[in-house]
């Protein structure tokens, strides 16, 4: 499966999930420290809806609490702005112990918080 991380400025990366998998362990061994993820609004779209078209808030409610941070799956979460600048960062460390192929995302990450989805 493959992912697109996108941003409120307009700019995305496609990744594989391998790639994405790969790309957090190295930030992870070069000191980036996740802080979790909040759940996207995807989730609720269509999950929550009261007949009347709105939102039952006793279920998102029970669903905010019971998200776990994942930055696995590809269901609309969002990374802080935050974090995605720690994970910059700790790339930007790998980079210079020599690890290539990360300009790009870097560059991306420097932009700040981003949602994480499927396509």
């Amino acid at each position: 499966m493959n992912l697109i991380l996108s941003n409120s400025g307009g700019a995305s990366v496609r990744v594989t999930e391998e790639r994405w998998n790969e790309l957090r362990k190295l930030g992870r061994s070069f000191g980036w420290k996740p802080l979790g993820t909040e759940p996207g609004d995807e989730r609720f779209k269509h999950r929550y809806r009261d007949p009347d078209g709105g939102y039952d808030p006793a279920e998102v409610r029970r669903e905010m609490e019971s998200w776990n941070g994942s930055y696995r799956t590809g269901e609309g979460q969002r990374v802080s702005y935050a974090d995605a600048l720690n994970f910059a960062f700790a790339l930007e460390e790998a980079r210079k112990q020599g690890k290539g192929g990360l300009d790009e995302f870097i560059g991306f990450l420097k932009q700040g918080g981003f949602t994480i989805t499927w396509y």
